[in-house]
């Protein structure tokens, strides 16, 4: 089993984590590469969707309210091969004679109804395989309005005026029209139900189901828990005084913004279904808001549930998409911050293998001339010793940018020693006197958060130099069980936080993007004349902070 590894991320703090595209054999789709499989699954799914249109159908209607099985053939159509399609249709057959011979459907009937459920399956699966891949139609804006032009659109609409004229030619109704219009709302509806929920569960990992965690359940479970029981009380009880306010009717419709917003087309399309059985089989049983009566009634309900559908499942796709565009800049700046720690490595690297071997080499042919011109004037050996003191202090220097650039004192002995020489060099270099206190950490500190960390010191201290003209800093490093935290804090100008939102220095936004690839914070507090104290967090790995 192989996977395909991609380097988005998601942006928020607390979940950060890489993005995995996973080959079609670790996720369920993979079972539909197995001729036997395609079988099994398409089968019993047309099984259970016929079963289920006939028991949402009304008396003496040839139509059903909801009628699943084009769009279970269809979501199936679209995850399996072109090769593979004839097994699908293949054994959809049997199963649909036997359930409509059963029921009483004449078999010339059943014959044509069976040409207009494939055509259907075939035709929308068709188009929206030329346009996008089904695996992903639903992650964007584009992939959503193809699915809703053409499976649950154009492929319904070509094929409905076969199945309406199949129902007046065997003599079960007479009004064309109005079996055309429900059956065409009936397809759409089922489209918008099931080809979402079977392309999504079936192209969704394993793991990501396996790896949810158990808030995320009790979420599903309270969502699914609100939509039983406003449906019930709006479609499924027969009390008079309910059924005086018509805004009874929206009440289970809103949870589907919040099913659209944390559980995707899969949520969606569940709760939707629940919502269309309970209020069918409530208007099939006399109660509810749209109890049949007069068969507009059967028109209103579908309208309404589709009218719901539709804006919600491009709501998903627009947060979906927004989602990946945040991903995809926090991927960005995390590749960036990668390359400039890559690059500050090679050119520390540099210097200390190339630049400071060679200024070392020349101080000492200087020291050498010095011995063998002792004869010269005073002066011109004075010139030597300063031209030696030069290159002396410049190797020096190099040598502190070298530990700026890269610390081998952070990658060898760990984050406090790393900026406890840092501090001490900073200290040397700039003349600010720093004082650091540190409690125990960790023994081991992943590399990089103690980086991360690191660097966070560095850019701070830089800034106490720079701009709050104070010449002692105190710098913080604790831990306490599970979070590391880093506090700069100087005396100095100061300034205000507000002030900074569109003006804020490079400095303090890399800090910021730095915590937050890792999941970390960064709080300023800073007042004109009061100082500025800079806190750095960041939590430790479970396996570590335990």
């Amino acid at each position: 089993m192989g996977a395909t590894i991609s380097c988005d991320s998601q942006g928020s703090a607390s979940t950060l984590e890489p993005r995995i595209i996973v080959a079609l054999d670790e996720s369920p789709v993979g079972y539909l590469s197995n001729k036997i499989s395609i079988a099994l699954i398409t089968a019993t799914g047309y099984y259970l969707g016929t079963k289920l249109g006939f028991a949402l159908t009304p008396p003496q209607s040839p139509i059903s309210t909801l009628w699943p099985p084009n769009a279970i053939l269809l979501g199936i159509l679209l995850l399996i091969s072109f090769r593979n399609w004839w097994v699908a249709l293949l054994v959809v057959l049997p199963i649909h004679l036997l359930i409509q011979l059963r029921v009483g459907v004449p078999l010339t009937t059943s014959v044509g109804w069976f040409i207009g459920n494939v055509s259907e399956a075939l035709l929308g699966a068709a188009l929206v395989r030329r346009f996008t891949d089904p695996r992903r139609m639903f992650e964007s804006v584009r992939g959503t309005l193809i699915f809703l032009a053409f499976a649950v659109i154009a492929a319904p609409l070509a094929t409905t005026f076969l199945d309406a004229a199949i129902v007046i030619l065997t003599g079960r109704s007479q009004d064309y029209w109005l079996i055309w219009t429900e059956r065409l709302l009936s397809n759409c509806l089922a489209e918008l139900i099931f080809a979402p929920i079977i392309v999504t569960t079936l192209s969704t990992p394993l793991s990501l189901f396996q790896s949810a965690k158990p808030v995320r359940y009790l979420e599903a479970l309270a969502l699914g828990a609100g939509l039983f029981v406003t449906s019930f009380l709006a479609f499924g009880f027969s009390h008079p005084q309910f059924h005086d306010s018509p805004a009874l009717i929206y009440f289970p419709l809103s949870l589907l913004v919040w099913a659209a917003f944390r559980f995707g087309a899969l949520g969606l399309g569940i709760s939707l279904l629940a919502i269309s059985v309970i209020s069918i089989e409530g208007a099939l049983h006399g109660t509810g808001s749209f109890a049949f009566g007069p068969e507009g009634h059967v028109l209103s309900l579908q309208i309404l549930l589709s009218t719901a559908a539709v804006p919600l499942v491009i709501l998903h796709a627009l947060i979906t998409e927004r989602k990946q565009a945040g991903d995809a800049v926090a991927n960005l700046s995390g590749r960036l911050i990668a390359a400039q720690e890559e690059e500050r490595s090679r050119i520390a690297r540099e210097i200390h293998d190339d630049y400071q071997q060679r200024l070392a080499l020349l101080a000492n042919d200087l020291d050498m001339l010095s011995r063998e011109v002792g004869d010269l004037s005073g002066d011109a050996n004075r010139r030597i010793h300063q031209l030696w003191n030069q290159i002396s202090e410049l190797g020096s220097d190099m040598h502190s940018l070298s530990h700026q650039l890269h610390s081998s004192t952070l990658e060898n002995l760990g984050l406090t020693a790393g900026i406890r020489a840092f501090c001490h060099e900073f200290e040397e270099h700039q003349g600010l006197h720093i004082t650091l206190t540190s409690s125990e950490l960790p023994r081991t500190v992943p590399p990089d958060l103690a980086l991360c960390l690191f660097r966070v010191a560095q850019e701070a201290l830089r800034n106490v130099v720079r701009h709050s003209g104070a010449n002692h800093a105190d710098v913080k490093l604790e831990w306490d069980g599970r979070k590391l935290r880093l506090v700069v804090s100087d005396s100095g100008k100061g300034f205000d936080p507000k002030s900074r939102s569109t003006n804020a220095g490079i400095g303090i936004r890399s800090m910021e993007e730095r915590l937050r690839l890792l999941g970390g914070q960064l709080q300023l507090h800073s007042q004109p004349s009061h100082g500025t104290r800079i806190e750095a967090s960041v939590l430790l790995p479970n396996q570590i902070a335990g």
